[in-house]
């Protein structure tokens, strides 16, 4: 699997979790059913819910992307992207390890809306 691939594939599963929070599931969550009950608009929380969960993994491919936190010692461990398949057997084939440089800018312009998340914050 290409590298594009897997990274192209990572961006729009995590798209697709953020975007994922609508109107019919957001009463799952403890406080937003509570907001909700308390009058808050439905799309209000949704738009809160996403934009949380945006910040959450945009933080966290920040953190990748630089791999690791800054005040990390020497020769602490960082990440790389490596891709994974099933051959035909099921067994896990891994391919060649990638660097995650770019990842969280990537993720800005992998946003399906074609806004970059900036509708989180209007």
């Amino acid at each position: 699997m290409p590298v594009e691939n897997s990274r192209e594939l990572l961006l729009q599963c995590l798209w697709q979790d953020i975007r994922g929070w609508r109107a019919e599931t957001i009463g799952n969550v403890p406080a937003a059913g509570r907001a909700l009950r308390a009058g808050a608009a439905s799309d209000d929380v949704v738009a809160a819910m996403q934009a949380s969960a945006y910040d959450a993994l945009f933080g966290a491919l920040s953190l990748l992307d630089a791999h690791g936190p800054k005040e990390a010692p020497p020769g602490s461990p960082g990440w790389v992207l490596v891709p994974a398949v099933e051959d035909e057997r099921g067994r896990v084939v891994l391919g060649d390890a990638h660097d995650l440089a770019g990842l969280h800018e990537d993720f800005l312009s992998a946003d399906p809306t074609g806004q970059e998340g900036a509708d989180f914050f209007a």
